[in-house]
């Protein structure tokens, strides 16, 4: 099942989309943890894929939607991911300040905290979509 076809169940059901994401990044969490750089580039793959489903999306809700509610989407979309980008950098300073885990574990730390904030900025988009004319 795609994210997308999970959050439209989950929120049809009235249940967390966020739930999703776990079977949306299954394949990443099952690299070995022993092998950081793998796992680091399976999360920016995931990452990338996710920035391009929500360009996608956000060009289907301005196809279906009215101006201002597409401008307000693309808009929401922005810093649902700046958003959580910041708190990611955030993580990665503390990381490296505070702890002595190896900057290739810090970078798939970093890697995932990524993909997953894009994949939560494609999940509020998803509900957002749902709920547009």
């Amino acid at each position: 099942m795609t994210l997308r076809t999970c959050a439209e169940t989950q929120i049809a059901a009235g249940a967390d989309p966020g739930s999703c994401l776990a079977e949306a990044h299954a394949p990443c969490l099952a690299e070995d943890i022993s092998a950081p750089a793998v796992v680091a580039l399976c999360f920016a793959e995931a990452e990338r894929s996710w920035g391009g489903a929500i360009a996608s999306l956000l060009e289907e809700v301005g196809t279906r939607a009215p101006e201002r509610l597409a401008t307000l989407a693309r808009i929401e979309a922005k810093y649902d991911v700046l958003g959580a980008l910041v708190q990611c950098d955030r993580m990665q300073e503390l990381s490296q300040a505070m702890t002595e885990e190896s900057d290739e574990t810090v970078l798939a730390q970093v890697a995932r905290c990524r993909a997953t904030a894009s994949a939560l900025a494609y999940v509020r988009l998803v509900a957002r979509a749902k709920a547009l004319p």
